[in-house]
């Protein structure tokens, strides 16, 4: 499906609460994959996502996902000067996090994109993250150090505590 080009994204927006009252403004988008198969229709996420992840494919959805956000978000910013601040939030499977080419991909799809690394925010959820080991916690260290930023998606679904959040980058 993704060599066929069936996927596509969805973008959710993110919005900030100012705290003074003042309306809500617009922080950024979540890209969501979402398949279009050419005879089922749209198949959502529940159904494909844990295939994608028990065939490993999940590692190149979700660098598809980060290539094709970033380009999108990067010709909204050069098109739309209100945007020029938007983050681009991506859901990061842990699968590929341990993998060595993780870090030249990453550099790799921000250069080819020219979407700033500090315009991308990459969500892991709070399951992967406890169970996430030092050779994880070192990559995400590396990724923050580019100027990436992370949010912790999920949280309070498990057993962690706010005091725990200070050992992730």
């Amino acid at each position: 499906a993704i060599a066929r080009g069936e996927f596509f994204l969805e973008f959710q927006p993110i919005l900030r609460a100012s705290g003074t009252g003042k309306p809500l403004e617009l922080f950024g988008f979540e890209a969501l994959a979402r398949w279009r198969h050419p005879q089922r229709g749209l198949i959502m996420p529940g159904e494909f996502i844990p295939v994608a992840e028990d065939s490993g494919k999940v590692v190149d959805l979700g660098f598809w996902a980060l290539a094709e956000g970033s380009r999108i978000l990067e010709g909204w910013r050069k098109r739309y000067p209100h945007l020029a601040d938007a983050m681009l939030s991506v859901h990061l499977s842990p699968q590929p996090v341990p993998h060595a080419d993780l870090l030249p991909r990453m550099r790799s799809i921000l250069r080819e994109s020219g979407l700033p690394s500090e315009n991308l925010k990459l969500e892991i959820t709070e399951t992967a993250l406890m169970q996430s080991g030092t050779t994880v916690l070192s990559k995400l260290r590396e990724i923050r150090d580019m100027g990436v930023s992370f949010s912790v998606d999920d949280f309070g679904t498990g057993y962690s505590s706010l005091g725990y959040l200070k050992h992730y980058p």
